[in-house]
This record gives C-alpha cells, structure tokens and sequence, in this order.
C-alpha cells in the first residue's frame, strides 16, 4: 500500500513537471512551427497525443525503474536513437528560432559573418559532448 501511494506521488509530481513543459512548448508555439517546417500540420492531433503520451510512459518507466527491452536489439536501439536525435534536434532548432536565441548571441559577441560555421561547430561540439557521454564517461 506504502509503495503504491509513494507511486501515485511521484507520478504527480512527474505530470506536474511535464504538464509545466507541454505548457512552456506550447506557448512558445514551438509544435506548430515544428509542424509548420516538416510539413506534417495535418497531423496535430498526433502531435498532441505524442506529447502527453510519451510525457506519461517516461514518467511510469522512470517512477517503475523498468528496464526497456527493444525486441530487435542494437539495430533497433541505434535507429531508434537517431531519430530521437533527430526530434530533438529539430525542436531546438525551432526553439531558437521561435525566440531568436541565436541572432540575439550572435549581435552580443559580434558575429556579422559566418553564422552558418557558428552553427556546424556548435553541432559538433554537441555530438562529440554526447559521444564522450555515453561512451567514455559511463
């Protein structure tokens, strides 16, 4: 009974913090613009499924400390790993877009030239960041 109380407390607690970023996303009006640039508006309804769905099943895989089988093995885990990648890529794309982080630092540091190269090293850096992460780190 303890640990099922303790459970319903942190997936609450887990909603709460998800809803709080659903809410920030939207607001931003980062989906749409993310719909907007894959083309897929025709698909909001999924979109919004994809959200609440995927903020309730990482919220009961972390509360339940699950550990997730991928039927396929490693092909499946690194594909699957790309195009979570990918999504994630692309929603900090529109997130910058949508609040113009990068003009706004490129005025501040005074880069008139070569935004583009700013942009490919920062990438870069990101992926060489995750693979010492996940391969070296841990």
């Amino acid at each position: 009974m303890k640990a099922l109380i303790l459970w319903g407390i942190g997936m609450s607690g887990g909603i709460a913090v998800a809803a709080g970023l659903f809410t920030f996303l939207v607001i931003t009006g980062i989906p749409h613009r993310l719909m907007t640039i894959t083309h897929t508006t025709a698909y909001g309804g999924w979109y919004e499924w994809m959200f609440v769905l995927g903020g309730a099943l990482g919220n009961a895989v972390w509360l339940t400390d699950t550990a997730v089988k991928i039927p396929a093995g490693m092909f499946l885990a690194g594909a699957s790993g790309l195009l979570v990648g990918i999504f994630i890529g692309c929603l900090i794309g529109a997130i910058a877009e949508v609040l113009d982080a990068l003009p706004v630092f490129c005025k501040r540091i005074g880069i008139r030239q070569g935004i583009g190269v700013v942009i490919f090293w920062m990438a870069v850096g990101k992926t060489l960041g995750a693979w010492m992460w996940y391969f070296i780190l841990t």
